[in-house]
Order: C-alpha cells, then sequence, then structure tokens
C-alpha cells in the first residue's frame, strides 16, 4: 500500500498525545529524577507539568511545509512561539533526562499553588564549564473554567 505525507495539526495532535502519555508514564513509574526506571518515587504528574515539559523541551522548526509536501515556503519567515510553530516540534529527548541518550539534569514541582501577590523561589547552581546545554526554565497553570454560555468572554 502507498504511503502519504500527512501534515498540520491533525498530526500533530496524535504525536503529542503520545509523548504526553510516554512523560506521564516515565514519572508514575519512578524514572524522575535520573532517568532510570524504578529510581525515584512514583508521582502522579499534573496536567500542567505534563504541557510545562513538552513545551520545555519543544525544538525550533526549519520552516513552513507547503501542505502535505516536505518543500519549505522560502519566503515564509519562522521565528520561536510565532503563530506558524508555536512552541516547536515536540520532542522527549529534549524533554526527559535518559542517561546513554542525553545529558541534562530535570528540576520538576507538582502541582505547586502560587496564589494571587504570593511568589516561590528555587535557587540553581549552573557550571558553564560542565554544561552541555543552556539553562531553561517553565511555568504553566491551569486556565480557570470559562462561564457556561458566556458568548463575549
Amino acid at each position: 500500500e502507498p504511503s502519504y505525507l500527512k501534515a498540520g495539526t491533525s498530526m500533530a495532535a496524535p504525536v503529542v498525545a503520545g509523548a504526553g502519555a510516554l512523560a506521564r508514564q516515565f514519572f508514575q513509574e519512578g524514572w524522575y529524577p535520573c532517568g532510570s526506571k524504578g529510581c525515584g518515587e512514583p508521582m502522579n504528574p499534573s496536567g500542567t507539568l505534563i504541557k510545562a515539559l513538552l513545551a520545555n523541551g519543544a525544538q525550533p522548526l526549519n520552516g513552513v511545509e507547503v501542505g502535505g509536501t516536505s518543500t519549505l515556503i522560502s519566503d515564509q519567515p519562522i521565528a520561536p512561539y510565532d503563530n506558524n510553530q508555536n512552541m516547536g516540534a515536540a520532542n522527549l529527548l529534549t524533554s526527559l533526562p535518559l542517561p546513554g541518550s542525553n545529558d541534562f539534569s530535570l528540576f520538576v514541582q507538582n502541582d505547586v499553588t502560587i496564589g494571587s501577590g504570593e511568589t516561590k523561589t528555587y535557587n540553581f547552581d549552573v557550571d558553564k564549564q560542565k554544561c552541555s546545554s543552556d539553562f531553561s526554565a517553565t511555568l504553566s497553570w491551569y486556565d480557570p473554567p470559562a462561564s457556561n454560555g458566556c458568548t463575549k468572554c
């Protein structure tokens, strides 16, 4: 049977959903923090933790493709977080530490509430001589639900 190149949000959604399921399994099976099964305590990650994890590890796209092809549109500029690529392509190798496959540490806080006017401070010592990548941090939250029947929210 012939194969076809598919693209767009209809193809991206199941890929990101699968990546999210694997990231959730990573925490539930105790792979955090060291990247080996059972090295840590199993945790039930929140949706916001998975969202932050996938967004933080996303990689920039190479360009905008002509629909259904691998041809890039040469005059279509892209930039990180723009309307063409948003967060970029989900990449679990840049999201989750896996010894032998990547070289970075991960620090997460699951379901930490920060109220209006409150602050939360975390300090990190980063040794630039030993780092193979940049320091990156992502904050994620749940949006409040919309009002029922609201037409101009």
